[in-house]
């Protein structure tokens, strides 16, 4: 095998594709990255053995087609650390030489023949969704993605296509987001199946400008999804996703209009002086001032007010300030509408009827 290409764009191909990699696995060639040199295409694919990525590159010049399988650390070092603008990379037995005008590495290999392999993507009977949509959606939900083994099902998102009706949601027991859009292509029959956040995070990261549609494949237990220069792919989530709507309240009775960034800063001062072992700010509605006090016996006590327009009855809950936080980190918009009810009853961020995130209240006094 033999190509030459752009250094840094290799280097983008390598930095996407680990992202993929294993932090621990028993099954050692996992931690490589798989590089395919074929026709005018570089594919470079790494896998955790749940889900994986195929990167074309469609930038490189194959001069010899082949196969090799590299340390994905180590050559991403190189890479990254290379001042060469292009670098030809060419295999000698178990060695790869990447050679350019000012370095030249000679990396150990391994055999791609015992490389897992990667599923094609198969065009018949693919689901279309906007790229733009997908792309912003699932950053407004993974943050509430859970990532406890005994929760199984609520470790990744739902990926709920019905008619034109488009959502995705993620929950934790302790929060839950959900994002809907309007879907212009309607698939034959509803899709809803739980997709691990690891592989739709890394479906986020390569979702180009250029990409007006991502396809989407189910197979058996596995969906794929192709953009126009990567197919990820990944197993499902087994189990089935909680009842969800049954604890979205819709009767609050306090509702704010807030800016964004005002609210994302007086929460975050709030937590400065939080216990890490123990989070939670005490919300205090009263006389048109929302107010947000956090006390901790290692730390102190902080103490931090907006002007709202609240007229009302006061009022008082507690919740984990960082579950706000996280919220909030992810919306664009500059205002968000508030909504509370009472001191069981979980406060709810909206944006119209696009977006909600749910988050429940605590029951510890401050």
């Amino acid at each position: 095998m033999k190509f030459r290409c752009n250094r840094q764009n290799l280097a983008d191909a390598f930095a996407t594709a680990a992202l993929a990699i294993p932090s621990r696995t028993t099954l050692p060639i996992l931690s490589n990255v798989l590089v395919q040199a074929q026709g005018k295409e570089l594919h470079v694919i790494a896998q955790d053995g749940e889900m994986g990525i195929r990167f074309t590159v469609t930038t490189a010049e194959v001069l010899e087609p082949g196969a090799v399988v590299l340390p994905a650390g180590k050559v991403s070092a190189i890479l990254r650390e290379g001042q060469d603008e292009t670098l030809t990379v060419e295999t000698d037995g178990n060695l790869t030489n990447l050679v350019g005008v000012s370095s030249q590495f000679k990396v150990v290999g391994a055999d791609p023949a015992d490389y897992p392999g990667v599923p094609e993507f198969d065009s018949k009977g693919a689901i279309e969704v906007p790229g733009a949509d997908l792309h912003r959606m699932v950053k407004m939900v993974a943050f509430a993605v859970a990532h406890e083994v005994t929760r199984y099902a609520l470790n990744g998102i739902l990926f709920n296509l019905k008619g034109t009706d488009f959502r995705l949601v993620a929950s934790d027991g302790k929060r839950l987001a959900q994002v809907r859009r309007k879907n212009a292509k309607a698939p034959k029959a509803e899709v809803r199946v739980i997709i691990p956040v690891k592989a739709l995070t890394l479906l986020e990261r390569v979702i180009g400008k250029e990409d007006a549609d991502v396809a989407m494949n189910l197979h058996e237990n596995q969906v794929r999804f192709r953009t126009s220069h990567a197919l990820v792919f990944s197993r499902l989530v087994e189990g089935a996703f909680p009842d969800y709507e049954a604890v979205i309240p819709e009767d609050c009775d306090k509702k704010l209009t807030l800016k964004t960034a005002d609210l994302l800063s007086a929460l975050r001062q709030a937590d400065v002086l939080a216990s890490e072992k123990a989070k939670a700010t005490k919300f205090t509605l009263r006389d048109n001032k929302l107010s947000f006090l956090t006390r901790s016996a290692e730390h102190g006590e902080s103490r931090v007010e907006m002007t709202v327009e609240y007229g009302g009855a006061p009022f008082e809950c507690v919740f984990n300030p960082e579950y706000f936080i996280a919220c909030l980190q992810v919306i664009e918009e500059e205002q968000i509408s508030l909504e509370l009810k009472d001191k069981a009853s979980p406060g709810v961020i909206r944006l119209g009827r696009e977006y909600l995130s749910l988050i429940m209240p605590l029951t510890v006094e401050v």
